[in-house]
């Protein structure tokens, strides 16, 4: 299960700071920690993260055309237009919500 640090601030529990290069997020690009959290969410499922301290949904990618998952998350239908807006080479910071 993942580990959550107390005391951050605007109201995560774990934040880290990671450049957006892609509109996907990519697990690789992420602390164990934000994995983990990740992780617990089944697909096609909508889950939260706070991106630059904004609540943003995010659901896992689909499979590939080979039926094999793609280690990535992209934000959900309700939460795109928010996402989008961030451009690309932007330094975000990504967070655990409360």
């Amino acid at each position: 299960m993942f580990r959550r640090k107390s005391g951050e601030a605007n109201g995560t529990q774990f934040s880290c700071r990671i450049e957006k290069v892609d509109d996907a997020i990519w697990m690789k690009h992420l602390p164990l920690d934000l994995r983990e959290y990740c992780q617990q969410f089944r697909p096609g499922r909508e889950f939260p993260l706070l991106i630059n301290g904004h609540e943003v949904l995010f659901t896992w990618m689909r499979h590939g055309a080979d039926n094999r998952p793609t280690p990535g998350i992209k934000a959900a239908a309700s939460g795109r237009g928010a996402w989008n807006r961030i451009p690309r080479k932007s330094v975000i910071r990504i967070g655990i919500p409360k």
